[in-house]
């Protein structure tokens, strides 16, 4: 069963329609004429529920893991390679592996998941940082499952 869309003309299934008689037109329409408030609201419902999605992830990333052994091995690989590609000759090994220890004593003493967190990514898609100590940062292991491997500028200029 189809429908003609009121703001796009275009002639669609039902199914694209919102059940919302206050919207007028198919879900893409809507979208794009709200886009910035769908933004929005994603942006603040994450922050609100950053450590819920956090563990749904990590429940989700444990599950795929199991079923998918061989990419996970194959990832973990290619990010040690690049991690050692990243760690240019001056970077003092020292350093980086008392953050690394500073990581787990602390998370002994909070009993909170932590992680070390490169602050530019290593295989960033806007840029690359590099795996030396003063592009390290400890934090919760829920907010570095978020951040993923995104830099936001405006973020790292405050």
């Amino acid at each position: 069963m189809t429908k003609r869309c009121g703001k796009c003309e275009v002639e669609k299934d039902v199914e694209l329609f919102n059940k919302n008689a206050t919207r007028k037109g198919c879900e893409k329409a809507y979208r794009t004429t709200n886009a910035d408030s769908i933004a929005s609201y994603g942006k603040i419902y994450n922050k609100q529920n950053a450590v819920a999605i956090a563990a749904r992830a990590k429940i989700y990333y444990a599950e795929w893991a199991k079923a998918n052994s061989g990419k996970k091995n194959a990832s973990e690989a290619k990010r040690r390679a690049a991690k050692i590609e990243r760690t240019p000759a001056w970077a003092n090994k020292d350093e980086i592996d008392v953050i690394y220890r500073q990581s787990s004593l602390l998370q002994k003493l909070i009993g909170r998941d932590m992680h070390v967190d490169h602050v530019v990514p290593l295989q960033g898609d806007l840029v690359s940082g590099l795996h030396v100590a003063n592009n390290l940062q400890i934090t919760f292991a829920t907010l570095n499952i978020i951040k993923s491997n995104k830099f936001d500028i405006e973020e790292y200029n405050r």
